[in-house]
């Protein structure tokens, strides 16, 4: 018995898809398999989202005809994505562009100082501070267990400052705004900013102290 049989009567049985789509035009998806057509316009989280190049991550909403055994698709939505191997959700361009500016930071900090733990968190629901909800763009940890110590900081792209809003990211941690020249440039040059901002000088003269522990050396972040 096909699923949509053990379905009540009056019931109308529905069906639900994810994928991967490389193009958005109205109502159609561009995929790897081909174009999906849909009954309404691909729906978007905002006007910036829409505006932004590929890769999509898209939901679809269907109905089954159990007649004809086929499926009607009446709703989509797609959202950005960074890439289509890290499907970390973005609002905009510029948080591309940052993604890839964060990642090429956590990279060389990792090949320098392996005993360095850094993540990158991209929230997707708004953070309760003392000065009201907020949603940070992007939320960089730095975990050193040579300092034993953890930095809480917020990236967000130069541009479209809004009164009070770097207040309310700040309760979160050190709002780092990046500029449009880092976001565009080289990986060496995006992961030296990220450093100069953080710790107030380039990588070689941070990143000096030797602390021996436990009978092995160990690079050191100064404070």
């Amino acid at each position: 018995m096909a699923a949509w049989q053990r379905f009540a009567d009056g019931e109308q049985p529905q069906a639900c898809m994810v994928g991967l789509a490389r193009g958005v035009d109205g109502r159609n998806l561009a995929t790897a398999v081909g174009q999906i057509h849909c009954a309404s316009d691909v729906a978007f989280i905002s006007a910036a989202a829409r505006q932004s190049g590929p890769p999509f991550l898209f939901m679809l909403a269907g109905v089954i005809d159990p007649e004809r055994d086929a499926i009607t698709l009446v709703r989509a939505f797609a959202q950005p994505v960074f890439s289509a191997n890290h499907l970390l959700p973005i609002d905009n361009e510029a948080e591309r562009l940052l993604i890839g500016a964060l990642l090429a930071f956590q990279r060389s900090a990792a090949a320098r100082f392996p005993s360095l733990r850094i993540s990158v968190e991209k929230p997707l629901f708004d953070m309760e501070t003392r000065d009201g909800f907020v949603r940070p763009p992007f939320v960089l940890v730095i975990d050193n267990p040579t300092t034993r110590t953890v930095e809480r900081l917020v990236a967000r792209p130069a541009g479209n400052d809004v009164e009070g809003h770097d207040a309310r990211l700040e309760s979160i941690g050190r709002v780092l705004v990046v500029p449009d020249d880092i976001l565009t440039g080289d990986a060496h040059m995006q992961a030296g900013w990220f450093v100069d901002a953080i710790y107030g000088a380039p990588l070689p003269f941070r990143f000096h102290c030797t602390i021996r522990s436990e009978g092995a050396d160990h690079a050191a972040l100064l404070p």
